[in-house]
């Protein structure tokens, strides 16, 4: 795919989206987890998946871009009432 120094960018990039998906799961530092993994989806989708994008129903239809849009959602709205974030907050309240 044309990635510079493939060998060192593949752990890399495995360690960042297990790390995120770790803080995801849990509740911690969501927002900012949350945005990590999405700038790591659209370089997936732009660069493994650009052939199958020939139009907007096309892109919609790919898996990836919805996993994308529900995580820019949990960028904006937070991870919830039940992550551990929120419980910290209300325990240092």
């Amino acid at each position: 795919m044309g990635f510079p120094y493939p060998s060192l960018m593949a752990p890399f990039v495995a360690a960042v989206e297990l790390l995120t998906g770790a803080l995801l799961v849990l509740g911690l530092c969501a927002r900012s987890a949350s945005l990590v993994l999405a700038v790591v989806m659209c370089v997936a989708l732009f660069t493994a998946h650009y052939s199958q994008i020939s139009s907007l129903d096309a892109l919609l239809q790919i898996p990836v871009y919805l996993n994308i849009l529900l995580l820019l959602s949990i960028v904006t709205r937070g991870a919830g009432c039940l992550s551990l974030d929120v419980l910290m907050e209300k325990k240092t309240n």
